[in-house]
């Protein structure tokens, strides 16, 4: 039995900080079962533009400053998120992994030991909106009933598509210093105590050179 959703690292509208009652309601329903949990991680910068694109996408209106500004730095810990699931499941049950979107299946199917797709299938990619879409979306949204969102997303979704491999940005060049510093220390005992990284390593990659120059 494979189970895959996001919802169950908790809400990441309120940070995760509800994933200690969602990982005890899971090990509530697997007891006496042998479980493995993989936990997907995204440099916070990245997770937190995706998050945005994604609520805006589905009909919300707030400017980028005034989602992010709302959480603090006990949300999206990712040593305190791993630390939830090691509590509830046992360490040895986790399977902590760096988000890379081109072999996610491939690398969720090794996680879980379980094959997803035939050999030779190849995987269907569900482009999202590039930033200006999701610009257009976001000034459209409120003038817009439900249906109408629906109609105007499919077509902002064919008109403008996100290039695969590109990434949405919406910090400025200092926003995304100030986050990544932010998580510093969380990251570096995340990567030493899950990942089994030499002290110093860090746990993602470095600020990409394109993104330093969205400011």
């Amino acid at each position: 039995l494979v189970w895959s959703y996001e919802g169950f690292a908790g809400n990441s509208l309120v940070g995760y900080r509800n994933a200690p009652r969602v990982a005890e309601a899971l090990r509530e329903i697997t007891e006496g079962l042998y479980v493995t949990v993989p936990v997907y991680l995204r440099r916070q910068d990245l997770f937190l533009e995706s998050v945005y694109a994604q609520q805006v996408f589905a009909g919300a209106s707030a400017s980028f400053d005034a989602f992010a500004n709302r959480y603090a730095a006990q949300d999206f810990d990712w040593h305190a998120l791993l630390a939830t699931y090691a509590d509830a499941f046992g360490h040895d049950a986790l399977r902590p992994r760096r988000y890379e979107p081109a072999a996610l299946l491939d690398d969720f199917a090794e996680a879980v030991g379980v094959p997803l797709r035939e050999p030779g299938q190849h995987p269907v990619r569900n482009p999202s909106c590039s930033a200006l879409g999701i610009a257009a979306l976001r000034q459209s949204n409120d003038q817009l009933d439900r249906n109408q969102q629906k109609r105007f997303r499919a077509a902002i979704k064919s008109l403008s598509p996100k290039p695969a491999g590109q990434s949405l940005v919406f910090f400025t060049a200092a926003q995304r210093r100030v986050l990544i510093d932010r998580y510093a220390l969380s990251n570096a005992l995340a990567a030493q105590r899950f990942f089994g990284t030499a002290e110093g390593e860090a746990l993602f990659a470095p600020i990409e050179e394109p993104l330093l120059d969205a400011e």
